[in-house]
């Protein structure tokens, strides 16, 4: 039996390839209203379904960190630098946004 080697693209690739494409069908679909509204459309769902999945993630994440920790000092710093972190990060995507 013969062995296939299978080929896969490297994620440079791939990303490459997606900004081409994205290139090429904003140069086709330019201005074509039916186009716009489809792809706003899906667009607004991907966006919703990344919403609806990293919530449980975070959470669930940050929930067996925490029960990890067995330190209830330690536990404390951590939260102290967390929140540091989380609101200079606020901060800066505010000053961006």
């Amino acid at each position: 039996m013969k062995r296939y080697k299978s080929y896969r693209l490297t994620l440079g690739w791939q990303i490459l390839i997606g900004l081409v494409l994205g290139i090429v069908f904003g140069i086709i679909f330019y201005k074509n209203q039916v186009a716009i509204t489809t792809m706003q459309n899906i667009g607004t769902m991907f966006i919703s379904l990344i919403q609806m999945i990293v919530l449980p993630i975070v959470v669930s994440c940050l929930t067996v960190g925490i029960a990890s920790i067995g330190d209830i000092k330690k536990l404390g710093r951590v939260g102290l630098k967390t929140l540091i972190y989380f609101e200079l990060m606020t901060t800066v995507a505010i000053a961006l946004g």
